[in-house]
């Protein structure tokens, strides 16, 4: 049951969103890592880090929020 929804909300996700917007949020979530990885290795604040560990997470999460009854 779950993969159907799944599978449903993917099909009706593809119908709604052109290839240039999934582009779009592809390229931001690679900023946002590149930007993670960065503080990181330049030893940045905690509270930045954690922002942007924040940020990276939540653009994944974000597009799957659709999917709660």
């Amino acid at each position: 049951m779950i993969k159907r929804k799944l599978v449903d909300e993917y099909r009706l996700f593809r119908q709604q969103v052109t290839w240039v917007e999934y582009a779009v949020w592809w390229v931001v979530r690679f900023i946002l890592l590149f930007a993670l990885v960065n503080a990181i290795a330049q030893e940045r604040s905690e509270a930045t880090i954690l922002q942007l560990g924040a940020e990276f997470g939540l653009s994944f999460l974000l597009p799957l929020l659709h999917l709660l009854p």
